[in-house]
């Protein structure tokens, strides 16, 4: 009985560690990827703002292209006494709006990206200062709903919780089954 204990603990203990590292890994991997994607669409709306030329080499501009490369992002332009500039029957930017941690951040190294709640939604949040000429030192903040990101990352979270404990326990049953067969060969008979 003590043998059959530990071969099932034995077959249980070294699949969990392999479990615990591939879901870790799996959950980074995911994250990182939607971050940059985020960053990239983040750049992108930035570019568009600050009227860069696009890149003659750049294909993918080309052709249908769904949503745009501004898609759920919100921009505001702030002056430099970070009041945001509005044009004739332009909204106010929504409660929380500009975030004032980020315009502190990007005075000092010129571009921020942070994620933070605003208004109970998840947002990802780049400000970047731009110097105009004679005018002083304007702002940029571009603002990213996150929803569906964290949505996705919260299901893989779910996911690799309840595999990861629903996974060591065919290898605990398996083990239990097979400690049991190995064993029956050595009982004598009295």
């Amino acid at each position: 009985r003590h043998v059959r204990r530990k071969l099932v603990l034995w077959s249980g203990g070294t699949t969990l560690p392999l479990l615990v590292a591939r879901a870790v890994a799996l959950y980074l991997a995911a994250a990182s990827s939607l971050a940059n994607a985020g960053g990239t669409q983040l750049d992108a709306r930035m570019g568009i703002i600050r009227g860069d030329r696009p890149d003659p080499d750049d294909t993918a501009r080309y052709g249908y292209i769904f949503g745009g490369g501004g898609t759920g992002t919100y921009a505001m332009i702030l002056d430099p006494d970070g009041n945001p500039i509005l044009g004739r029957g332009d909204q106010r930017p929504p409660p929380g709006m500009p975030y004032e941690p980020g315009i502190k951040a990007a005075a000092t190294s010129g571009r921020n990206v942070q994620t933070t709640i605003v208004a109970n939604t998840p947002v990802r949040i780049l400000t970047q200062t731009v110097d105009v000429p004679a005018r002083g030192t304007f702002t940029v903040q571009i603002v990213q709903d996150r929803t569906t990101e964290t949505q996705t990352l919260g299901v893989i979270q779910l996911e690799l919780l309840v595999g990861g404990l629903l996974v060591p326990v065919v290898p605990l049953v398996f083990g239990a089954f097979s400690a049991r067969r190995a064993m029956l060969p050595l009982h004598w008979p009295p």
